[in-house]
């Protein structure tokens, strides 16, 4: 079995920086739907991380805390650690790493897509079917559409670029119709229908009907949670 190769400190820290120069140019490219797949990508992959490292860190406090004092002594440990708020401040080693000014994985940036949550909007009652109400939620405003068969679609409530609400437009099947501009939105995905090629779209939000029959609007929600 062939062991990949170990990096000393200084070769890690180098490898953030290379990190983070890849992210700089990510963030330059001229092609907006690569960047939001590429910090999508990213954003599920912190997530990912981010619970399995919660998780063995929850195991090492209950059956190895001997293990913590090693662990925020080791430069490429700690900076994962910091990373991830695992490491407050008061735990961290006396004696700097002799490598501490070099660039480390905590400086990273990556764009805040927000933490995932669910909203409440309102009972399921109250939005009654072929109809849409409106709401402010996570300051936004949003429109609920409801249609047959319960299916619920929940987009940002005003035109692009205007403040004038889309709820008091008309629902055709999967069209919403706005009663200003004459723009004819697809409910499932928030592209206007009737200007081919334009490339203005509504902001488009997860639903979900609670066993309770509360709706709720999701905010930040990954599409592998939806």
């Amino acid at each position: 079995m062939i062991e990949p190769p170990r990096l000393d400190d200084e070769a890690f820290s180098n490898l953030t920086q290379y990190i983070q120069g890849l992210l700089e140019q990510m963030e330059t490219l001229p092609y907006p739907k690569v960047q939001e797949d590429v910090f999508a990508l990213l954003n599920s992959l912190d997530h990912l991380h981010r619970e399995s490292l919660t998780r063995l860190v929850e195991l090492i406090e209950a059956k190895a805390p001997e293990l913590k004092l090693p662990m925020a002594n080791d430069f490429a440990i700690q900076t994962l650690m910091m990373l991830y708020n695992f490491v407050p401040p008061d735990e961290l080693p006396a004696t700097p790493s002799p490598h501490s000014t070099l660039i480390g994985i905590d400086e990273i940036t990556i764009p805040e897509a927000g933490h995932p949550i669910w909203v409440p909007a309102d009972a399921l009652e109250n939005i009654p079917v072929g109809e849409m109400r409106a709401y402010r939620l996570e300051g936004k405003r949003v429109v609920i559409c409801r249609l047959e068969g319960d299916e619920l679609y929940a987009l940002e409530n005003a035109c692009p670029d205007s403040i004038l609400p889309l709820d008091q437009g008309q629902l055709d099947a999967y069209r919403l119709h706005c009663p200003w501009h004459g723009c004819q939105y697809d409910l499932r995905t928030g592209e206007i229908l009737n200007e081919p090629g334009s490339k203005r779209t509504l902001q488009t939000y997860p639903t979900q009907v609670t066993p309770n029959g509360r709706v709720q609007v999701g905010f930040h929600i990954p599409e592998w949670m939806r």
